[in-house]
Protein backbone atom coordinates (compact mmCIF):
# COMPACT_ATOMS: atom_id res chain seq x y z
CA UNK A 1 0.00 0.00 0.00
CA UNK A 2 1.68 3.61 -1.12
CA UNK A 3 1.27 6.46 1.90
CA UNK A 4 0.61 9.06 -0.53
CA UNK A 5 -1.68 8.98 -3.59
CA UNK A 6 0.05 9.79 -6.68
CA UNK A 7 3.35 9.44 -5.73
CA UNK A 8 4.19 5.58 -7.70
CA UNK A 9 5.80 7.62 -10.81
CA UNK A 10 7.43 9.66 -8.42
CA UNK A 11 9.04 6.96 -6.13
CA UNK A 12 8.60 3.53 -7.54
CA UNK A 13 7.61 0.87 -4.89
CA UNK A 14 10.89 -0.75 -4.34
CA UNK A 15 13.40 1.85 -4.68
CA UNK A 16 13.85 3.00 -0.72
CA UNK A 17 11.98 0.31 1.21
CA UNK A 18 11.68 -0.18 5.44
CA UNK A 19 14.70 -2.79 4.75
CA UNK A 20 16.66 -0.72 2.56
CA UNK A 21 16.03 2.14 4.93
CA UNK A 22 17.40 0.14 7.94
CA UNK A 23 20.62 -0.53 6.29
CA UNK A 24 21.50 2.74 5.57
CA UNK A 25 21.03 3.38 9.03
CA UNK A 26 23.10 0.59 10.25
CA UNK A 27 25.84 2.16 7.75
CA UNK A 28 25.24 5.62 9.64
CA UNK A 29 26.26 3.91 12.67
CA UNK A 30 29.48 2.12 11.13
CA UNK A 31 30.38 5.96 9.41
CA UNK A 32 30.60 7.49 13.10
CA UNK A 33 33.02 4.55 14.36
CA UNK A 34 35.36 5.04 11.60
CA UNK A 35 35.30 8.90 11.27
CA UNK A 36 35.21 12.10 13.73
CA UNK A 37 31.14 12.45 12.66
CA UNK A 38 28.66 12.11 15.06
CA UNK A 39 26.03 10.39 12.78
CA UNK A 40 25.71 6.90 14.07
CA UNK A 41 23.48 8.32 17.86
CA UNK A 42 20.79 9.97 15.21
CA UNK A 43 20.87 6.69 13.15
CA UNK A 44 19.99 5.03 16.44
CA UNK A 45 16.97 7.23 17.55
CA UNK A 46 15.45 6.89 14.23
CA UNK A 47 15.74 3.05 14.80
CA UNK A 48 14.32 3.80 18.07
CA UNK A 49 11.52 5.14 16.16
CA UNK A 50 11.10 2.75 13.67
CA UNK A 51 10.75 0.10 16.37
CA UNK A 52 8.02 1.98 18.41
CA UNK A 53 6.14 1.97 14.75
CA UNK A 54 7.12 -1.72 14.00
CA UNK A 55 7.02 -3.77 17.09
CA UNK A 56 3.82 -2.13 18.28
CA UNK A 57 1.80 -3.24 14.86
CA UNK A 58 3.19 -6.75 15.18
CA UNK A 59 1.97 -6.70 18.76
CA UNK A 60 -1.82 -5.57 18.13
CA UNK A 61 -1.95 -6.89 14.56
CA UNK A 62 -0.65 -10.92 15.98
CA UNK A 63 0.78 -11.40 19.18
CA UNK A 64 -2.06 -9.55 20.96
CA UNK A 65 -4.82 -12.72 19.60
CA UNK A 66 -2.40 -15.27 20.91
CA UNK A 67 -3.86 -17.02 24.40
CA UNK A 68 -0.86 -16.02 25.74
CA UNK A 69 0.44 -12.75 24.30
CA UNK A 70 3.08 -12.06 26.78
CA UNK A 71 4.87 -15.50 27.10
CA UNK A 72 4.93 -15.50 22.97
CA UNK A 73 6.29 -12.36 22.36
CA UNK A 74 8.85 -11.83 24.60
CA UNK A 75 10.05 -15.60 23.39
CA UNK A 76 9.96 -14.38 19.95
CA UNK A 77 11.48 -11.10 20.84
CA UNK A 78 14.45 -12.65 22.49
CA UNK A 79 14.74 -15.41 19.54
CA UNK A 80 15.26 -12.58 17.59
CA UNK A 81 17.35 -10.62 19.08
CA UNK A 82 19.60 -12.09 21.63
CA UNK A 83 21.16 -16.00 19.52
CA UNK A 84 22.78 -13.51 17.11
CA UNK A 85 23.67 -11.08 19.45
CA UNK A 86 25.38 -13.72 21.45
CA UNK A 87 27.39 -15.44 18.71
CA UNK A 88 28.73 -11.79 18.26
CA UNK A 89 29.99 -11.19 21.66
CA UNK A 90 31.62 -14.40 22.07
CA UNK A 91 33.26 -14.23 18.27
CA UNK A 92 34.54 -10.21 19.14
CA UNK A 93 36.52 -11.29 22.76
CA UNK A 94 37.99 -14.71 20.98
CA UNK A 95 39.05 -12.15 17.89
CA UNK A 96 40.54 -9.54 20.06
CA UNK A 97 42.14 -12.47 22.00
CA UNK A 98 43.77 -13.93 18.98
CA UNK A 99 44.78 -10.74 17.64
CA UNK A 100 45.78 -8.77 20.76
CA UNK A 101 47.01 -11.55 22.84
CA UNK A 102 44.12 -10.59 25.96
CA UNK A 103 40.82 -11.55 25.65
CA UNK A 104 37.87 -8.92 27.43
CA UNK A 105 36.30 -11.82 28.85
CA UNK A 106 35.02 -9.11 31.50
CA UNK A 107 32.05 -8.37 28.88
CA UNK A 108 31.21 -11.83 28.78
CA UNK A 109 28.79 -10.03 31.89
CA UNK A 110 27.04 -8.12 29.72
CA UNK A 111 25.36 -11.24 27.84
CA UNK A 112 21.95 -10.75 29.40
CA UNK A 113 21.57 -7.69 27.58
CA UNK A 114 19.77 -5.96 29.99
CA UNK A 115 21.49 -2.94 31.86
CA UNK A 116 24.73 -3.07 29.50
CA UNK A 117 23.49 0.82 29.24
CA UNK A 118 24.76 1.40 32.69
CA UNK A 119 27.50 -0.60 33.32
CA UNK A 120 29.17 -0.11 30.26
CA UNK A 121 29.55 -4.21 29.52
CA UNK A 122 29.36 -3.39 25.90
CA UNK A 123 31.56 -5.52 23.64
CA UNK A 124 30.28 -4.88 20.12
CA UNK A 125 29.93 -0.97 21.46
CA UNK A 126 26.42 -0.84 20.19
CA UNK A 127 24.85 -3.20 22.74
CA UNK A 128 23.53 -0.28 24.97
CA UNK A 129 21.12 0.32 22.46
CA UNK A 130 19.79 -3.72 22.57
CA UNK A 131 19.48 -2.80 26.21
CA UNK A 132 17.40 -0.14 25.51
CA UNK A 133 15.69 -1.92 22.99
CA UNK A 134 14.95 -5.20 25.19
CA UNK A 135 13.54 -2.54 27.96
CA UNK A 136 10.96 -1.50 25.37
CA UNK A 137 10.03 -4.63 24.55
CA UNK A 138 9.61 -5.29 27.99
CA UNK A 139 7.10 -2.41 28.74
CA UNK A 140 5.40 -2.62 25.41
CA UNK A 141 2.46 -4.72 26.12
CA UNK A 142 1.33 -3.15 29.16
CA UNK A 143 2.05 0.42 27.66
CA UNK A 144 -0.21 -0.02 24.87
CA UNK A 145 -3.14 -1.25 27.33
CA UNK A 146 -2.40 1.92 29.73
CA UNK A 147 -2.55 4.32 26.44
CA UNK A 148 -5.48 3.10 24.53
CA UNK A 149 -7.33 6.07 23.87
CA UNK A 150 -5.19 8.31 24.69
CA UNK A 151 -4.58 11.65 22.13
CA UNK A 152 -1.34 11.90 20.48
CA UNK A 153 -0.76 15.04 22.53
CA UNK A 154 -1.06 13.22 25.60
CA UNK A 155 1.03 10.43 24.83
CA UNK A 156 4.22 13.05 23.67
CA UNK A 157 3.68 14.97 26.80
CA UNK A 158 4.00 12.47 28.78
CA UNK A 159 6.99 10.59 26.62
CA UNK A 160 8.83 13.98 26.94
CA UNK A 161 8.20 13.86 30.96
CA UNK A 162 9.40 10.36 31.10
CA UNK A 163 12.64 10.77 29.57
CA UNK A 164 13.28 13.99 31.72
CA UNK A 165 12.38 11.46 35.10
CA UNK A 166 14.62 8.71 32.97
CA UNK A 167 17.81 11.53 32.46
CA UNK A 168 17.58 12.72 35.99
CA UNK A 169 17.80 8.87 37.34
CA UNK A 170 20.71 8.27 34.98
CA UNK A 171 22.65 11.47 36.22
CA UNK A 172 21.87 10.31 39.59
CA UNK A 173 22.36 6.88 40.30
CA UNK A 174 24.03 6.40 36.78
CA UNK A 175 20.84 4.05 35.69
CA UNK A 176 19.97 4.40 31.84
CA UNK A 177 16.33 3.10 30.96
CA UNK A 178 13.97 3.01 28.34
CA UNK A 179 12.45 6.04 29.80
CA UNK A 180 15.74 8.51 28.40
CA UNK A 181 14.35 7.75 25.07
CA UNK A 182 10.93 7.33 25.08
CA UNK A 183 9.80 10.09 22.73
CA UNK A 184 11.41 8.44 20.16
CA UNK A 185 9.81 5.16 21.01
CA UNK A 186 6.63 6.79 21.65
CA UNK A 187 5.65 8.41 18.25
CA UNK A 188 6.58 5.56 16.48
CA UNK A 189 3.83 3.82 18.11
CA UNK A 190 1.49 6.77 17.82
CA UNK A 191 1.86 5.96 14.01
CA UNK A 192 1.07 2.57 14.02
CA UNK A 193 -2.01 3.03 16.49
CA UNK A 194 -3.67 5.99 15.30
CA UNK A 195 -2.30 4.93 11.36
CA UNK A 196 -1.42 8.00 10.76
CA UNK A 197 -0.27 9.14 7.26
CA UNK A 198 1.19 12.43 5.86
CA UNK A 199 0.65 13.80 2.29
CA UNK A 200 3.30 13.81 -0.12
CA UNK A 201 3.50 17.95 0.64
CA UNK A 202 4.49 17.55 4.29
CA UNK A 203 6.54 14.81 3.93
CA UNK A 204 8.16 16.46 1.28
CA UNK A 205 8.33 19.88 3.50
CA UNK A 206 9.85 18.23 6.28
CA UNK A 207 12.37 16.20 4.84
CA UNK A 208 13.57 19.40 3.02
CA UNK A 209 13.19 21.18 6.34
CA UNK A 210 15.54 18.16 7.99
CA UNK A 211 17.85 18.67 4.98
CA UNK A 212 18.21 22.19 5.67
CA UNK A 213 18.38 22.26 9.66
CA UNK A 214 21.38 19.86 9.05
CA UNK A 215 23.54 21.86 6.61
CA UNK A 216 22.62 25.14 8.64
CA UNK A 217 24.75 22.90 11.37
CA UNK A 218 27.71 22.09 9.13
CA UNK A 219 27.85 25.85 8.39
CA UNK A 220 28.34 27.40 11.28
CA UNK A 221 30.91 26.74 13.27
CA UNK A 222 30.06 27.01 16.67
CA UNK A 223 26.79 24.30 15.80
CA UNK A 224 29.52 22.20 13.72
CA UNK A 225 30.35 20.92 17.02
CA UNK A 226 27.60 18.61 17.50
CA UNK A 227 28.30 16.40 14.66
CA UNK A 228 31.84 16.68 15.45
CA UNK A 229 32.82 14.34 18.39
CA UNK A 230 36.57 15.71 18.38
CA UNK A 231 34.73 19.30 19.62
CA UNK A 232 32.52 19.82 22.82
CA UNK A 233 28.71 20.18 21.58
CA UNK A 234 27.07 23.16 23.18
CA UNK A 235 24.39 21.22 23.46
CA UNK A 236 22.98 18.46 25.18
CA UNK A 237 23.67 15.88 22.28
CA UNK A 238 20.43 13.30 23.38
CA UNK A 239 17.98 15.63 23.68
CA UNK A 240 19.02 17.97 20.71
CA UNK A 241 19.30 14.17 18.53
CA UNK A 242 16.18 13.31 19.61
CA UNK A 243 14.27 17.15 18.33
CA UNK A 244 16.71 16.84 15.17
CA UNK A 245 15.12 13.04 14.29
CA UNK A 246 11.48 14.46 14.79
CA UNK A 247 11.86 16.46 11.92
CA UNK A 248 12.04 12.73 9.75
CA UNK A 249 8.92 11.63 11.24
CA UNK A 250 6.99 12.46 8.38
CA UNK A 251 9.57 10.69 6.09
CA UNK A 252 9.62 7.40 8.54
CA UNK A 253 5.88 7.12 8.62
CA UNK A 254 5.86 7.31 4.70
CA UNK A 255 9.16 4.70 4.73
CA UNK A 256 7.57 2.25 6.60
CA UNK A 257 4.29 1.75 3.94
CA UNK A 258 6.34 1.14 1.45
CA UNK A 259 6.06 -2.19 -0.53
CA UNK A 260 9.38 -4.12 0.27
CA UNK A 261 10.19 -7.28 -1.65
CA UNK A 262 12.66 -10.56 -0.58
CA UNK A 263 15.84 -8.07 -1.42
CA UNK A 264 14.64 -5.09 0.56
CA UNK A 265 13.71 -8.15 3.49
CA UNK A 266 16.84 -9.20 3.47
CA UNK A 267 18.89 -5.60 3.68
CA UNK A 268 16.77 -5.11 6.27
CA UNK A 269 17.59 -8.33 8.43
CA UNK A 270 21.24 -8.07 7.29
CA UNK A 271 21.25 -4.14 8.55
CA UNK A 272 20.96 -6.16 12.37
CA UNK A 273 23.83 -8.40 11.46
CA UNK A 274 25.82 -4.98 10.61
CA UNK A 275 24.66 -3.38 13.06
CA UNK A 276 26.13 -5.90 15.60
CA UNK A 277 29.60 -6.89 13.69
CA UNK A 278 30.89 -3.29 12.00
CA UNK A 279 32.60 -2.16 15.56
CA UNK A 280 34.76 -5.57 16.64
CA UNK A 281 35.20 -6.12 12.49
CA UNK A 282 36.78 -2.38 12.38
CA UNK A 283 38.56 -2.38 15.60
CA UNK A 284 39.77 -5.81 14.56
CA UNK A 285 41.01 -4.59 10.77
CA UNK A 286 42.70 -1.52 12.12
CA UNK A 287 44.94 -3.29 14.50
CA UNK A 288 46.24 -5.79 12.17
CA UNK A 289 47.03 -2.90 9.93
CA UNK A 290 48.51 -1.15 12.62
CA UNK A 291 46.30 1.16 13.74
CA UNK A 292 46.75 5.18 12.77
CA UNK A 293 44.87 4.54 9.19
CA UNK A 294 44.90 7.01 6.66
CA UNK A 295 41.39 8.32 4.70
CA UNK A 296 42.22 5.74 2.11
CA UNK A 297 43.39 2.85 4.26
CA UNK A 298 39.88 3.50 6.19
CA UNK A 299 38.47 2.36 2.46
CA UNK A 300 38.92 -1.30 3.30
CA UNK A 301 37.10 -0.77 6.30
CA UNK A 302 33.85 -1.25 5.05
CA UNK A 303 34.42 -3.66 2.56
CA UNK A 304 35.86 -5.80 5.32
CA UNK A 305 32.60 -5.49 7.48
CA UNK A 306 30.24 -6.12 4.57
CA UNK A 307 32.25 -9.45 3.90
CA UNK A 308 32.35 -10.40 7.83
CA UNK A 309 28.72 -9.56 7.83
CA UNK A 310 27.03 -11.73 4.84
CA UNK A 311 29.20 -14.29 5.69
CA UNK A 312 27.83 -13.84 9.32
CA UNK A 313 24.18 -13.41 8.16
CA UNK A 314 24.01 -16.68 6.19
CA UNK A 315 26.07 -19.08 8.65
CA UNK A 316 24.37 -17.25 11.67
CA UNK A 317 21.77 -14.96 11.22
CA UNK A 318 19.40 -16.87 8.69
CA UNK A 319 19.42 -20.07 10.51
CA UNK A 320 18.84 -18.64 14.10
CA UNK A 321 15.87 -17.12 12.50
CA UNK A 322 14.42 -19.87 11.09
CA UNK A 323 14.40 -21.34 14.35
CA UNK A 324 12.57 -18.83 15.69
CA UNK A 325 10.12 -18.81 13.06
CA UNK A 326 9.88 -22.92 13.27
CA UNK A 327 8.58 -21.79 17.56
CA UNK A 328 6.63 -19.57 16.45
CA UNK A 329 4.67 -21.31 14.37
CA UNK A 330 4.34 -24.46 16.12
CA UNK A 331 2.92 -21.70 19.21
CA UNK A 332 0.43 -19.79 16.82
CA UNK A 333 -0.23 -23.98 15.58
CA UNK A 334 -1.63 -24.18 19.02
CA UNK A 335 -4.15 -21.54 18.98
CA UNK A 336 -7.79 -22.77 18.31
CA UNK A 337 -8.75 -21.93 14.87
Amino acid sequence: MHLLDGTQAMIPAETFGPGLFRLVLAGFVMVSHVSALNVGEPAVFVFFMLSGYWVSLMYLHKYAQHPHPLRVFYLSRFLRVWPPFAVAVVLSIVTTGVVTGTAPTQFLAGLPLFGVASTGLDALNVSWALDIELQFYLLLPFALVMISGWSIGTLFILSVLGAVVGWWLFLTIGLKTVLCYLPMFAVGMAVAMGDIKFSKHTVALSTLLFIFVIAVFFINDTLRAFFIKTRPSPFNEEWMTMALMLLLLPFVAWNVRQKSGWLDAHFGNLSYTVYLLHYPVIATVSTLMGGGLTRSEKLILPLAVAVVSVFFYIIIDRPSEAFRRRVMKKQFGKVPA
